[in-house]
This record gives structure tokens, C-alpha cells and sequence, in this order.
């Protein structure tokens, strides 16, 4: 569809998804001050009742809106990474504090929130509008086995870093990797031992080998 200049009705009028978003954030706004009516006072009450009738920002994959000091931002797409795009339009606002919902990832997006020293509250939002806060998502952590931790003095001995990450252990030389301990996982097809990294501590198949090269093309060679 176009205008009488003939650009299309898109150029100036929001999407769809878009405005809908918006519609979410000012209920969620609202339930919130709802909730808050009787811990806060007149004032404080009137101007979050002005506020959240004001026309929120798009940003990105989010949507926000700030009262009093706070920002309040809904995010709409690519979850996990929209918490670094949200605190940036929080402070660019001048926002003291943020409040970040999100349909997905929300325990990752709280644990990553810890990181900052800044006041962030994530919560996760149902299809409904019903917001929760959310719990930092705890990440296992994978301990390397026994087994690889053998080769660490090897690896020391040789000149190298002892590198210990995700359960796995490498060595490396001025930051670059050089080497990495690997578990043979049983045989390919054509009798060639079939190797992997080592994903679990628990793992007790296949032996632990140690691989010599930059990167794992340059370890095959070897």
C-alpha cells in the first residue's frame, strides 16, 4: 500500500509485532503499578499512572520505556544477547535502574545481570503479559577428569600453560594454543581411533591422549 507521495504506509506507520509490543510493555508497566499502589505514595502513583500511558521507544529487538529513573525494556527477539543493547538505551536515558522482560532465556539473562554494577531486575514474561522475576540459571560446572589431569605437569615441563576450561585441559604459549588433551571415543570405519573432546567428567570411555598443533587441523597433521 502507498501514500499520495507514493512511499509506503510502512515508512511511518509501526508494525504490527511492533505495536503489539509496545501494548505489552505499558500492561506490564501498569500490572507493576497496580501491585505497588499501596507501598507507594500519591505521587509516586500519579506519575507512573502518566507514564505508562506515554509511547514507548523501539529499540533494536526490544521495546522501553523509562519512570521514574526506571527503565522498563520487553525484549521481542535474540534473547540471551539483548541484556548489553538494554543497558545501553537504560543509561542513554539516564535511567538508575532497569528492569528487563523476557519471553525466553530469562535465567541466563539474570545470571549475566550479576556481572554488572548496575541495578537490573529480570523477570520472565509469559504469553499473557504475567511477569516473574527470574533466578540466575546455574551453570554446571565440568571438572577435568583424572585421567587428562595427568598430562598437566607434561604439558607444564614442556613450557606451556596449563589451561583448564569446560573439562577440558590445553596447553599454551603466549596465549596460543598448542596442544590439547583429548579422549579417544572408539574406531571410525577405517580402523582409525575415533577422537573427542571431553565433555563430562564422568565420561570413563576411551583413553585420554595429548594432541600436539595450533587448532585441530594442525593437530591431525601430528
Amino acid at each position: 500500500m502507498t501514500n499520495k507521495d507514493g512511499h509506503g504506509s510502512h515508512a511511518s506507520v509501526d508494525s504490527h509485532g511492533s505495536r503489539m509490543a509496545k501494548m505489552r510493555l505499558r500492561a506490564i508497566i501498569g500490572a507493576h503499578a497496580s501491585d505497588a499502589s499501596a507501598a507507594v505514595s500519591s505521587e509516586s502513583s500519579e506519575s507512573f499512572g502518566v507514564l505508562a500511558k506515554t509511547e514507548p521507544s523501539e529499540f533494536g529487538v526490544a521495546v522501553g520505556l523509562v519512570v521514574d529513573d526506571v527503565a522498563w525494556v520487553l525484549i521481542t527477539d535474540r534473547y540471551v544477547r539483548s541484556l548489553g543493547p538494554a543497558l545501553m538505551w537504560a543509561l542513554r536515558n539516564k535511567a538508575k535502574a532497569l528492569k528487563l522482560f523476557s519471553p525466553e532465556g530469562a535465567g541466563d539473562l539474570a545470571r549475566i545481570a550479576t556481572h554488572f554494577d548496575f541495578a537490573i531486575e529480570v523477570f520472565d514474561v509469559d504469553v499473557a503479559g504475567t511477569a516473574r522475576v527470574a533466578m540466575p540459571k546455574i551453570v554446571e560446572k565440568i571438572e577435568v577428569s583424572v585421567a587428562d589431569e595427568m598430562f598437566a605437569e607434561f604439558i607444564r615441563s614442556a613450557g606451556a600453560d596449563v589451561v583448564r576450561e569446560h573439562g577440558v585441559i590445553s596447553g599454551e604459549v603466549c596465549g596460543l594454543e598448542v596442544c590439547r588433551v583429548v579422549r579417544t571415543i572408539g574406531a571410525s570405519a577405517n580402523g582409525d581411533r575415533a577422537v573427542g573432546e571431553l565433555h563430562s567428567a564422568s565420561e570413563a570411555n576411551g583413553a585420554s591422549e595429548l594432541e600436539i598443533g595450533v587448532g585441530a587441523h594442525d593437530r591431525e597433521t601430528f
